[in-house]
């Protein structure tokens, strides 16, 4: 075989149709050592090499992807042609020729779409790496333009860059440089008056990281952890808290992006790359800029990069992705192989559930303990262990992770260090399929692992409401909640939108029987309006007496809040909760109008977390 892409391939096919391949029928008590084993036991099978020398990029597919997008120039939708261009950079060697041109093309697109700003990084790009002298005139008269639109007026850097651009006339073509002479003459007459794109920054939807709590950093000084042979582990109020107060802000731990959108997310931070750069190696990730390319590869993609590039991610499950990522962070945090040996063998040797997941006596996210200690069980079949061998032995043939490279399947089998990998990744699997979460987007976006999120229990009736834009994991209280109480979030519809039969599938799922209020007293979807009401308030008479924004005083009802527009619902999601904790205080739970707003809220952090 070629490369490991024709090796699935061929397995794949043989642990379908041949009975041979017991793998299927391994016991479902294998311990997780075991398993790897018997999976590369039937990769060795074989004895094929993996072929670590592929390299995804490509001269013919980076100009291929220019073409395509400069025949479409007029006639595709923003997204379609911007995602062209894209992936001519994806493919592109870096500080080639073909990448400055992928840079420069996709900067027209940009600017005619209104996104001036990311124009103006993508033109200083394709500069920087050395653009056709006989089209560096129209880069530089771009780059004035998009200037003029922000400043609204002529300024000396876009002198400058009028200037530039005359200074290479004389190598463009005749017909070209009349052209170019013609706009110069006349600027700033004639240009694109388009109102710049809005792009959402998800910070503006965020509270400000709660700072006072020592034990958890990122958390709320009001929560704190505890076990129990009933709950497990699970997280407590320490004093009384408010609807509307946070309790958590922090990056989540680890998120991957699915294939059909790794040209469109950043790789890093999962925010939208308008004009993203590609990883120096592969063709299959994006970032949003250098930075983030440049954290992503010292904190996992080093590791990473080449396995997928010999096994493409769309050979590969999601859960794998994440159960690699996982891994990659782990064995980059520890900063050799043998001392996240050690570092598994003390959490191993730890009894207490709750030392068990603690960093230096802390609960610290950023940390593997905290992944490493989540809740798992069994689920590993056959499949997924063989896909998991594979990427072991890509990992093996492509990497130094080992200390050499080895690319025969069989030399895997006795070696300690590679079966004590491939058992964290089965364990990492685990953790992830049972503990990440889908992040705001595009719908199945990608996938998000916080460990701290993890350790909060369910209810169906939601004591708190997330906002997850991007990487940013945030939790806000959406009732009051006494000290003492567990706090919980809810793992995937409440009540109010799921009958109690789809709920009893989540916690088929997850093992467990709720015992929330929602389902002991059989609430569901309309039951609310059974609930007893408030007194009638409306939003002007609630803005006087609250002091909300005037904004809020402005609709008629509640219910007309979901149809606003996005700066608006900005805006009346800190008054929402304001009225919600009113309510609350003064009337008590349950009731009509304080399921309403929290609909409302909902409804609202969906719309906008979709944006962001």
């Amino acid at each position: 075989m070629d490369d490991l892409c024709d090796l699935l391939d061929l397995f794949i096919m043989e642990f379908i149709i041949s009975p041979r391949l017991a793998l299927y029928n391994y016991s479902a008590q294998m311990d997780d050592e075991e398993k790897i084993k018997v999976a590369l036991r039937h990769l060795s099978t074989c004895g094929k090499h993996v072929d670590n020398q592929k390299n995804g990029k490509s001269k013919f597919r980076a100009l291929a992807y220019i073409e395509e997008g400069n025949k479409k120039f007029e006639s595709l939708f923003r997204e379609d042609l911007l995602e062209i261009y894209t992936k001519a950079a994806m493919y592109a060697e870096i500080g080639s020729n073909e990448l400055a041109r992928a840079y420069g093309n996709r900067s027209a697109h940009l600017y005619t779409s209104g996104l001036y700003e990311d124009a103006l990084i993508d033109i200083e790009r394709a500069l920087a790496i050395g653009y056709n002298d006989d089209t560096k005139t129209k880069l530089y008269v771009r780059r004035a333009k998009c200037l003029f639109v922000l400043k609204k007026e002529m300024s000396p850097e876009i002198e400058e860059a009028l200037s530039d651009a005359r200074k290479w006339l004389d190598k463009m073509k005749e017909a070209d440089k009349k052209y170019m002479t013609k706009i110069l003459d006349k600027f700033p007459e004639g240009l694109l008056n388009k109102t710049p794109f809005k792009k959402y920054d998800y910070n503006a939807l965020l509270p400000e990281p709660p700072q006072d709590n020592p034990k958890i950093p990122g958390a709320s000084g009001a929560i704190e952890l505890k076990y129990s042979d009933q709950f497990g582990r699970h997280v407590v109020a320490t004093r009384d808290i408010n609807a509307g107060e946070t309790i958590i802000v922090h990056r989540s731990y680890a998120t991957v992006i699915d294939s059909k959108f790794s040209h469109k997310y950043c790789w890093n931070c999962c925010k939208r790359a308008w004009s993203g750069v590609p990883c120096h190696k592969c063709v299959e990730v994006i970032y949003c800029n250098e930075t983030c390319r440049d954290k992503a590869w010292s904190e996992h993609h080093e590791i990473e990069c080449k396995v997928i590039s010999v096994i493409t991610r769309e050979k590969l499950d999601i859960y794998d992705l994440l159960a690699l990522r996982l891994t990659a962070k782990a064995y980059k945090e520890a900063g050799s192989l043998k001392k996240l040996q050690e570092k598994i063998r003390k959490i191993d040797s730890i009894d207490d559930p709750i030392l068990k997941c603690l960093t230096n006596n802390r609960f610290d996210h950023t940390k593997y303990e905290s992944v490493y200690s989540l809740w798992r069980h069994n689920t590993i079949d056959s499949d997924t262990a063989l896909r998991l061998s594979l990427i072991l032995c890509s990992l093996a043939a492509t990497t130094n992770i080992f200390g050499e490279k080895i690319l025969n399947s069989k030399q895997l089998l006795n070696n300690e260090e590679a079966t004590f990998i491939g058992r964290l990744m089965l364990v990492n699997h685990e953790i992830a399929s049972m503990n990440a979460s889908k992040f705001s987007g595009d719908n199945n976006a990608g996938l998000a692992l916080d460990p701290l999120w993890s350790l909060f229990n369910h209810s169906c009736d939601p004591e708190t409401i997330n906002m997850t834009p991007g990487n940013i994991m945030s939790l806000t209280a959406f009732q009051r909640l006494e000290k003492g109480q567990q706090v919980c979030i809810n793992y995937d519809e409440p009540f109010f939108f799921a009958y109690i039969p789809n709920r009893r599938l989540l916690h088929k799922k997850f093992r467990f029987e709720c015992e929330c209020r929602a389902c002991k007293e059989c609430w569901a979807p309309d039951f609310f309006l059974k609930f007893p009401h408030c007194e009638a308030y409306t939003p002007a008479a609630l803005m006087k007496k609250l002091g909300l924004s005037s904004i809020f005083g402005e609709f008629k009802k509640f219910g007309d809040m979901v149809n606003a527009n996005d700066d608006t619902k900005v805006v009346l999601i800190p008054d929402l909760f304001r009225v919600l904790d009113f309510y609350l205080r003064v009337y008590g739970y349950p009731r009509v109008e304080i399921i309403e707003i929290k609909l409302i809220l909902v409804h609202i952090s969906s719309a906008l977390s979709h944006k962001y």
